[in-house]
């Protein structure tokens, strides 16, 4: 009796915070994410969302890669894990349908290793009354690099630090191409 008791106690209390005026749903949270995708390669992508009132989310992108495609994911895909994966092309601002917030990415056919990031996508989950901050997904060939440059043209304005010495701007010479 005293069990039941205190479980009747708490579900007022939840019920008394939720009537609150003022009280504040919490916003879901949309998690930065990296990305490894393979020259001329392809990658389905969950767009993970958090909520911690434990409501279903909707996931929008509010950005497209600048390079390679997104699509959604085919409904034969979606549902039994089956090829083909693409299934039509998605545009910034365009909702996630079925397929649990996942979407399918490919590079292009003709692709080239690069030194850094592929590109990024951002996106947002939705429980239907707010919406997340955007998060980004950031695709990177398999080097797992971020950030590079091979120097071919300039310095590029990197900066040489922690070599002993005050952080000095960093130096090209075209001869030593």
């Amino acid at each position: 009796m005293v069990r039941r008791m205190r479980t009747m106690a708490a579900a007022a209390a939840v019920a008394v915070v939720a009537m609150l005026p003022g009280a504040v749903a919490e916003a879901p949270l949309a998690p930065h994410q990296l990305v490894v995708v393979e020259a001329g390669g392809d990658a389905v992508v969950t767009l993970k969302g958090y909520d911690l009132d434990g409501d279903a989310l909707l996931a929008k992108l509010k950005t497209v890669a600048a390079s390679g495609s997104t699509y959604q994911l085919s409904k034969v895909f979606s549902d039994y894990g089956y090829e083909p994966k693409q299934g039509s092309a998605m545009h910034s601002g365009e909702s996630v349908t079925g397929s649990k917030n996942r979407v399918y990415y490919k590079r292009p056919p003709v692709d080239t290793k690069k030194v850094g990031a592929w590109g990024e996508f951002t996106y947002t989950v939705s429980d239907g009354s707010s919406t997340s901050e955007p998060g980004m997904v950031t695709l990177v060939p398999s080097s797992g690099i971020l950030v590079g440059s091979n120097f071919a043209r300039n310095a590029e304005g990197w900066t040489i630090t922690g070599n002993k010495a005050a952080s000095i701007p960093a130096s090209y010479e075209s001869s030593s191409r």
